[in-house]
């Protein structure tokens, strides 16, 4: 489920010259289901990174079983000289005909089944908490502040409608969130082929 799916939404904007920004989503009754989230998104004039957080909380009797929150949503479009650098083994640098083999979208992608090899997560085969992409001139880098080392997902994803997904999905129960995750770009000058969009869903 996503923000989409939410019966009533609320947003306001706090503007404060000398602490910068803070733009706050209340959302209620996701998915029809008696579970609410609160998401802030804060930054700064001259701040590199925006910074967003997530609350959920679950207003259902006995209690739903939330095993993940996959937060926030950051898609760019895919460009003949995009590049994804991804914290896999080693390090991956995925482009070209690479990106035409990343996996799909789709719920099970932040499932951990054994099928799945579920070691792949962080911390294991994912050895850091980012994932970032760049064109010619321009790149988006997405990250979690979480010294913690809480099991996380942290892959590039293929979306239905040819973009690609900077995915980052926090596992465990998503009412325990205390993950920052900071959202940023380099500077681009001219027209630039690589364009992102992100949301809180």
């Amino acid at each position: 489920m996503d923000d989409r799916g939410a019966r009533a939404a609320e947003v306001r904007l706090d503007h404060d010259p000398a602490t910068g920004w803070l733009v706050t989503t209340e959302l209620r009754d996701l998915g029809g289901l008696a579970l609410d989230a609160t998401v802030t998104v804060r930054g700064g004039r001259g701040e590199r990174w925006a910074a967003w957080s997530v609350s959920v909380r679950d207003r259902t009797p006995g209690g739903l079983r939330l095993t993940h929150v996959a937060f926030p949503w950051i898609a760019l479009a895919r460009g003949p000289s995009t590049a994804i650098l991804q914290p896999f083994g080693a390090g991956r640098l995925i482009r070209g005909p690479l990106l035409d083999a990343l996996e799909a979208d789709t719920p099970a992608a932040f499932e951990l089944r054994p099928e799945t090899f579920d070691c792949l997560h962080y911390p294991g085969y994912t050895f850091a908490q980012f994932l970032a992409a760049m064109g010619p001139r321009a790149g988006v880098f997405v990250a979690a502040r979480d010294g913690t080392g809480r099991p996380k997902l942290v892959k590039p994803l293929a979306t239905d409608h040819g973009r690609i997904r900077l995915a980052l999905a926090q596992l465990g129960d998503p009412q325990t969130l205390d993950t920052e995750v900071v959202v940023g770009g380099s500077p681009a000058t001219g027209r630039t082929p690589l364009s992102c969009t992100a949301s809180g869903r």
